[in-house]
């Protein structure tokens, strides 16, 4: 059809890199150098034939890309109000999930580490070192890709290697100043096994370490199921990064930009809370923090 019309070779790009919308087509004038709506009456004409003497064909209408609700609609004119709002506690849920998994587990690592001193401190922190020039969103997307594995293995896969991350340095550093507490000597002094060591006394002096930690990490997790959403590794449910990636797959860039605002802004409102709780609480339970 573009190449019947000399003037829309001139404004009709099919490359890959920002191309012309197909509804450019629609009410447009073909006379014209750029694409503009023709101004007028359009009268739909539909021809059936029916089977039986008396019936009647019911037909409707219906102009995809009609914008309604407070977040607009998609190519298929659902409303996305509904995957925003049910996506909200789904993401959140991820990333308290995560951000537990990852916090608890890097905390008795250390922990362990720094108690047991020796060839357990080493290999846990070779491990760390290792894990922390490791590519992990690269890795995720390529065992999906080559290994079809499910997106709850990769979730899986992902907080086993944040465990030996960040957090487990920052643990290690406090407890290394707590296990020469006279406390501790005290506790070897009348028997206590290592066990009861770690759990009862060292732990709980990480507390004001910690939750602030966890708190923080939580919409790293958020941000993970987004991305892994923008590389179609979804759960199949309505969830911001699905969101997203239809969005980009349907040329929301090129004319619906509220269809992929929506779930953006959203995702930057959860990591600016998170980290704003995070930062006041690690003022609260650590007050060598506070402004004199």
């Amino acid at each position: 059809m573009v190449s019947q019309n000399e003037n829309w070779g001139q404004w009709f790009n099919f490359t890959r890199i920002f191309p012309t919308p197909y509804y450019y087509l629609l009410f447009a004038n073909p006379d014209t150098n750029t694409p503009k709506v023709l101004n007028g009456l359009y009268q739909l004409r539909i021809n059936g034939i029916t089977f039986e003497p008396e019936s009647d064909i019911k037909t409707e209408l219906v102009m995809l890309g009609q914008v309604y609700g407070l977040a607009g609609t998609d190519y298929l004119r659902r409303d996305l109000s509904v995957p925003l709002f049910w996506g909200m506690p789904f993401a959140l849920i991820i990333g308290l999930f995560g951000s537990l998994a990852t916090t608890i587990l890097s905390m008795l690592l250390a922990a362990t580490g720094v108690w047991f001193g020796g060839w357990v401190d080493d290999l846990i922190q070779r491990l760390t070192e290792v894990n922390l020039i490791l590519p992990i969103l690269a890795i995720s997307v390529l065992a999906y890709a080559y290994l079809g594995i499910s997106i709850w293995v990769i979730f899986i896969i992902v907080i086993l290697l944040n465990v030996f991350g960040a957090p487990l340095k920052s643990f290690r550093s406090v407890l290394l100043q707590v296990r020469e507490s006279p406390y501790i000597e005290s506790a070897r002094a009348y028997g206590a096994s290592s066990f009861r060591i770690i759990i009862k006394y060292l732990v709980p002096r990480i507390i004001p370490v910690l939750v602030p930690q966890l708190v923080i990490l939580i919409p790293s997790f958020v941000f993970l199921e987004a991305t892994l959403g923008l590389f179609n590794i979804s759960t199949g449910l309505p969830t911001w990064g699905t969101v997203i990636y239809q969005a980009a797959s349907k040329g929301a860039l090129y004319g619906s930009r509220y269809w992929v605002l929506g779930p953006l802004i959203l995702l930057l409102l959860s990591g600016f809370a998170f980290s704003l709780c995070g930062s006041a609480l690690e003022k609260i339970l650590n007050p060598r923090l506070l402004d004199d």
